[in-house]
């Protein structure tokens, strides 16, 4: 996971900005949906296998969030954008098709094998 966030983090400020993280989304290749997986269980703080918009401001911008260029509601949109079902989460489905790229309602990914909660 380190290694995934440090990838990410371009300008090495020790951040990952919202720029930084969409970039990342855009070039992962199929063999790496266990490191997404891990991303996602990481960012995932109380287990229940959703992200909320709480748990990507504290993993993204950690306890400095008032330092950041990116406010909560920047992550709101973001949340919004991606939680295709409406109901203010992203599950597993909805990060990997947004990781991927794919339009909203597309088919199902399952959780790497082994990888199970």
């Amino acid at each position: 996971i380190t290694r995934i966030l440090q990838a990410m983090d371009v300008d090495n400020d020790k951040n990952i900005s919202y720029t930084e993280f969409v970039a990342a989304c855009w070039s992962w290749q199929e063999q790496e949906l266990n490191q997404v997986w891990s991303a996602f269980t990481k960012m995932d703080l109380d287990g229940d296998g959703c992200l909320t918009v709480d748990e990507f401001v504290q993993v993204l911008m950690g306890d400095d969030a008032k330092q950041k260029l990116i406010n909560k509601e920047d992550f709101e949109d973001m949340v919004r954008q991606i939680d295709t079902n409406g109901n203010g989460k992203i599950e597993w489905d909805e990060f990997v098709a947004f990781m991927k790229g794919q339009p909203q309602g597309a088919i199902p990914i399952p959780i790497p094998s082994g990888n199970g909660r």
